[in-house]
């Protein structure tokens, strides 16, 4: 579903372009949209995942890069599952409830409670398999 190229257009004059005077179209629509430079670390999100659509329906301004990949997680899981706030465990990849996971402190890693121990088994048994014991 996602495609893999920006479309990029020449503006000198823009500051976010690039060293040869190109930005991406999305950033461009989005800052006229705006009628002024995006903040600072603020990313754009095609929302139905294709790079070239910047229609102004389909861009999202995302106030951070943790923002736009919480919008990505969530589409994920919506297109699994029809419900956007299930979670993808990161070991078995199966879709479930928060409730059911753990979830690391800083909220990027999910696994189920078993899936977890699992893990954390597996790991031991390499580090002591690397160390002969």
């Amino acid at each position: 579903m996602m495609s893999c190229e920006y479309i990029q257009v020449l503006d000198p004059s823009n500051p976010s372009r690039n060293k040869n005077g190109y930005i991406g179209e999305h950033i461009a629509i989005a800052q006229r949209v705006l009628g002024r430079p995006l903040p600072d670390r603020a990313e754009v999100h095609h929302a139905n995942g294709i790079k070239h659509d910047n229609r102004n329906a389909n861009l999202v301004i995302c106030e951070s890069r943790a923002y736009h990949k919480l919008l990505h997680q969530r589409m994920r899981a919506y297109l699994a599952t029809g419900d956007p706030t299930k979670r993808q465990c990161g070991y078995c990849h199966a879709f479930d409830d928060e409730k059911n996971m753990y979830v690391a402190k800083d909220g990027r890693k999910c696994r189920h409670r078993k899936c977890a121990t699992r893990y954390y088994y597996e790991r031991m048994n390499k580090a002591i398999a690397k160390e002969g014991i």
